[in-house]
């Protein structure tokens, strides 16, 4: 499981970040037609099969029962093939357990716009914007929520910027797109990213309320 940063821009966070949920079920729809499972069977006997040459070539004196049992692992898989029949991944499909229509569909009722499973405000992250105003020592103040105008934005580039953000709007915006362990694909590079946010930071008003979200999918 992952955790990550977020920014939401306004005041009414939960219903800004409602259509991202993932425990939220929706109408049932096309998750696969059958052609599209049986290639994406054959994508991941494929990957697996790659997997499996990688583990035999790490571990060619495995010496720990782990070791060993990811060689009988890898062993297996290779000794079953690269290819796979249409008729054999078809079966395999059916096994996720999808609901299936007439036109051997599978259909599925999880939301395919979810970002997080749980989220908190502050988290991990806690008061992780720094603000204009300071103490009486002349140490910056820190907040997990606050207006545009009230944050240090000169302090808060490069190394604060967040993982995702949510417009006013409802609109996601991410650096990359999360999976379990901290895992990500599709990663835009810094530059890219720091422009993306810097650019809808700079065409709120200075009033809007800017939360720090603390994601968890």
């Amino acid at each position: 499981m992952s955790h990550f940063v977020g920014f939401v821009f306004g005041s009414n966070v939960d219903e800004l970040l409602e259509p991202y949920d993932e425990n939220m079920v929706v109408d049932a729809y096309v998750r696969y037609t059958k052609d599209e499972a049986v290639d994406e069977v054959k994508r991941r006997h494929a990957d697996n099969y790659e997997y499996a040459l990688k583990v035999l070539d790490k571990y060619q004196d495995p010496k720990s029962d782990w070791e060993k049992e990811q060689v009988e692992r890898a062993n297996k898989i290779i000794e079953g093939g690269i290819g796979i029949s249409y008729e054999d991944a078809w079966e395999e499909a059916k096994k996720w357990g999808y609901d299936m229509d007439d036109n051997e569909n599978l259909l599925s009722t999880y939301n395919p716009e979810s970002k997080w499973d749980w989220y908190s405000e502050g988290g991990r992250w806690g008061a992780w914007l720094i603000l204009k105003e300071k103490d009486e020592n002349g140490v910056p103040l820190t907040a997990i929520f606050a207006t545009k105008s009230e944050v240090d934005w000169d302090r808060m580039f490069p190394n604060r910027v967040p993982f995702c953000f949510v417009t006013e709007d409802g609109e996601w915006h991410e650096s990359a797109s999360m999976g379990w362990w901290g895992m990500t694909s599709d990663d835009k590079e810094e530059d890219v990213w720091n422009k993306e946010f810097k650019e809808y930071l700079d065409s709120v008003g200075d009033d809007v309320e800017i939360s720090v979200i603390d994601f968890h999918i």
